[in-house]
C-alpha cells in the first residue's frame, strides 16, 4: 500500500540539531531538506515568529517599566486582551516616536533662532514681496568685511563664540557675493515656538481635566461590559462626554479671555498664542479628547479598533505639516492645523460614532441623563 508522504516544517534549537536529525532518520524519515539560517517557508509558522518577536520586544519594555515603578504584577487577563494591549502599546510607542521627532525638530530650529533673538518671518516674507531680500549670514570673527555694511547693508546682529551673525538687506534677485555662510532659518520664530508651547501646556491641563470622570469610572465600564449593563454603559459614557464639554466650555473660555492678563500679572516674557488659534487648538482638543473617550468604551469590549487608522494618520500628519511649513506661509498655524485637519477628516468623528450606533444613543439619551444629574443634585443640596 503506497502512503501519501507529508511534509513538515520544524524549527529545531542548534544544540539540539544532531540528536534530533538521528531520531527522525531512526522513525523511517526519507528526505531532509535544510533550510539556510532558519528560514521558515510555512507562512502560519512565520506569522508566530513575527508576533513572538513583537510580544517578546514589549514584554522587555514592561519588565523594563515595572522595575522603575516597582509596582507589583496583577493577577488575571486573557489572551484577547493581551493580543489588544500588545497593539496599545505599539500605537503608543509610534506616537511617541512620532512626537519625538517634532521634538528633536523643533529644539533644532531653537537653536538656529537662538543667535537672531526674536523677529518676525512674516515680517521678511512681507519685505520680500516688496522687493527687498533679507539673508541671514555667519562668519568667523576675523572674516566678517565692514565693506559688507555698504555694499549689501550688512548689519551685525550677535557675536558668539568668535562668529559674527548678520543680516544683508539687497534688492530681490541681486547677487551677494561673500566669505560667509548662509544661514537657511525656520519659518517660526522663537516667541512663537515659545507661545505654542505654553499654550499646548495649558490646552492638555484642560484635555486631562476633561477626561478625569470618565476614566475615574472606567473601572466600572469594564464591570458593566462584563455584566451586560447596556443602560449604565449609556449613563457612563453620555456622562464622561457631557462633563469633557462642560470643562472645555469653562476652562477654554477663561483661558481664551483671562489667560494673558494672568501670564501679565505673573510677569511672564511669554504669553498665550492669538485667541483665534488658540480656540482652534482648544476645538480640535476637545475632537481628540472625545474619541479618545470614544476609543476606550471600544477597548472594554476587548476589542481592536481603528489600529491603522491611527498609525496612518500618524504619518499623514508629519507629511501634511511639513508641506505646510515648506510651501506655506502660516507659520504655527500650520502645527495646529496639520493635525486638527487630519484627525477631524476621519478618526474624530468615526470613532464616536461608532460607539453612537452601537449603543444606539439619541438625543433623548443625553436629556434623560441631565435630568437624572439634575435630581440627584437638587437632592443633596436640599438634604
Amino acid at each position: 500500500m503506497i502512503t501519501k508522504m507529508k511534509k513538515l516544517t520544524l524549527l529545531v534549537y542548534h544544540r539540539e540539531y544532531e540528536a534530533f536529525l538521528k531520531d527522525i532518520r531512526d522513525l523511517g524519515v526519507v528526505d531532509v531538506v535544510e533550510r539556510q539560517q532558519g528560514v521558515a517557508e510555512d507562512t502560519g509558522l512565520q506569522d508566530n515568529l513575527r508576533l513572538s518577536a513583537r510580544l517578546t520586544a514589549v514584554l522587555k519594555q514592561f519588565q523594563t517599566w515595572n522595575e522603575k515603578s516597582k509596582q507589583p504584577v496583577a493577577a488575571g487577563g486573557n489572551v484577547a486582551r493581551g493580543y489588544q494591549i500588545l497593539d496599545e502599546v505599539e500605537a503608543i510607542q509610534n506616537e511617541r516616536n512620532t512626537l519625538n521627532t517634532l521634538l528633536q525638530s523643533y529644539d533644532k530650529d531653537k537653536k538656529l533662532l537662538e543667535p537672531w533673538g526674536n523677529f518676525s518671518p512674516q515680517r521678511i516674507r512681507e519685505l520680500h514681496d516688496a522687493g527687498f531680500c533679507v539673508d541671514f549670514y555667519s562668519c568667523p570673527e576675523r572674516n566678517y568685511d565692514s565693506a559688507w555694511e555698504d555694499l549689501y547693508h550688512a548689519v551685525p546682529i550677535n557675536k558668539l563664540a568668535s562668529k559674527v551673525y548678520f543680516v544683508t538687506v539687497t534688492k530681490v534677485g541681486e547677487e551677494v557675493d561673500m566669505d560667509a555662510e548662509q544661514i537657511k532659518l525656520p519659518k517660526l520664530s522663537l516667541s512663537e515656538i515659545a507661545e505654542y508651547g505654553i499654550s499646548i501646556q495649558l490646552v492638555s491641563l484642560i484635555v486631562s481635566l476633561g477626561g478625569i470622570w470618565f476614566f475615574t469610572f472606567y473601572p466600572k465600564l469594564s464591570q458593566y461590559t462584563v455584566q451586560e449593563k447596556q443602560n449604565d454603559m449609556k449613563r457612563l459614557y453620555i456622562k464622561g462626554t457631557l462633563f469633557l464639554l462642560l470643562t472645555f466650555i469653562v476652562l477654554g473660555t477663561g483661558l481664551i479671555l483671562l489667560g494673558n492678563p494672568i501670564l501679565i500679572l505673573l510677569k511672564s516674557k511669554t504669553f498665550l498664542l492669538q485667541k483665534s488659534y488658540l480656540f482652534l487648538l482648544l476645538l480640535f482638543s476637545l475632537f481628540e479628547q472625545n474619541q479618545v473617550i470614544a476609543q476606550n468604551m471600544i477597548f472594554a469590549k476587548n476589542k481592536v479598533a481603528f489600529f491603522k487608522a491611527n498609525i496612518l494618520s500618524g504619518i499623514a500628519v508629519i507629511i501634511i505639516l511639513y508641506l505646510m511649513l515648506r510651501f506655506t506661509n502660516l507659520g504655527i498655524l500650520s502645527l495646529i492645523l496639520s493635525t486638527g485637519i487630519v484627525m477631524s477628516l476621519y478618526l474624530n468623528w468615526r470613532v464616536p460614532l461608532d460607539i453612537i450606533q452601537s449603543m444606539n444613543l439619541s438625543f433623548y439619551d443625553y436629556i434623560k441623563v441631565i435630568k437624572e444629574f439634575w435630581k440627584e443634585n437638587k437632592k443633596t443640596i436640599h438634604v
